[in-house]
């Protein structure tokens, strides 16, 4: 996972926002980066202070004063622009509801009308503003421009008459190469990851397990891991297991079984890392023993009879050895 992503973990496990999967990951990631315990630290005595005062209600006189102000503005408004009867009229009916003087004390019909007439007012407003443009031309017309998404605007002087803004500009492109050009195995990685559709993530993860030979072992493992660890979709977390299998039996690989089988909800894909643990067991392979420690709680503590079925299995096979 990317160094930005497990960041952003920062704030959200403040409010308790995270899985058991994603407080293992942060967990993991603040035991080796000091950069981010130290904002992790700030955040938390930040978010001290902020539960330290509890916000205060705005006074009435306050809300008296906006309120006011606001009908001030319809007076106003109404005789300048180029609907002056209806907004007047509206102006009008909707002040003695902001006069202290003018309201009756103690009655239940002041706050009715109130909410009405801003009901009213947003009516109003939305009519007024999509049926014409502020000159009177022929109206707001729908942007229907292909290729630009992501629009953020930047800070810029409410004096100047100017807008800046940045923007995406989308456009299809068309790679062919062999899977292990670099513009392609960019592609892939990253498709096996963030792409939206679990199918993309689906096939780049294919692509990537069917070409291990030819791509770098450090990037495609690490992507792989990402993928059983985070993905939502049981086939691309499985397929991602099949590829990681065909790799070395390193410790990076250890902990990728390790976590599924604390933290992975299906238990076709927990009895699947005791199958994959088996086999590297069978090829002479030494199993860590954390891996060990935690089939030994799933022989009693997994929901699922055939996970801790096999977990006994795998455990007297090791025993025996």
């Amino acid at each position: 996972m990317r160094h930005q992503d497990l960041k952003s973990m920062l704030v959200l496990s403040l409010y308790g926002e995270l899985n058991d999967g994603e407080r293992f990951l942060l967990a993991e990631h603040l035991k080796e980066c000091v950069r981010c315990r130290r904002e992790l630290a700030d955040l938390q005595q930040f978010h001290s202070y902020l539960g330290a005062d509890e916000a205060s209600e705005p006074p009435p006189e306050l809300l008296f004063q906006a309120r006011h102000s606001l009908w001030s503005a319809l007076d106003s408004s109404a005789s300048t622009t180029s609907r002056p009867r209806l907004a007047g009229r509206l102006a009008g009916w909707l002040h003695p509801l902001s006069s202290s003087g003018n309201r009756p004390s103690g009655t239940w019909l002041s706050p009715v009308l109130s909410g009405a007439a801003m009901l009213a007012l947003g009516l109003l407003c939305g009519f007024w503003i999509f049926s014409s443009g502020a000159d009177g031309g022929e109206g707001l017309q729908p942007l229907d421009t292909p290729g630009i998404a992501n629009i953020r605007f930047l800070e810029s002087d409410p004096d100047e008459q100017e807008v800046e803004l940045v923007y995406d500009e989308v456009r299809p492109v068309r790679l062919k190469g062999n899977v292990d050009d670099q513009a392609i195995r960019r592609v892939l990685t990253h498709a096996a990851v963030h792409e939206r559709n679990p199918g993309i993530r689906l096939a780049a993860v294919n692509r990537l397990g069917e070409n291990l030979e030819a791509l770098p072992v450090g990037l495609i493992k690490q992507t792989l891991v990402v993928s059983l660890q985070t993905d939502e979709n049981d086939g691309v977390r499985k397929r991602a297991l099949e590829a990681l299998q065909r790799l070395p039996f390193d410790a990076d690989v250890q902990r990728a079984y390790l976590y599924v089988l604390q933290y992975d909800p299906n238990p076709g894909m927990r009895v699947a890392v005791i199958n994959a643990l088996e086999l590297a067991a069978l090829d002479g392979m030494n199993v860590a023993p954390d891996l060990l420690e935690v089939l030994k709680e799933r022989t009693t503590a997994d929901d699922n009879d055939y996970v801790r079925i096999r977990s006994q299995s795998f455990l007297r096979q090791v025993e025996y050895k």
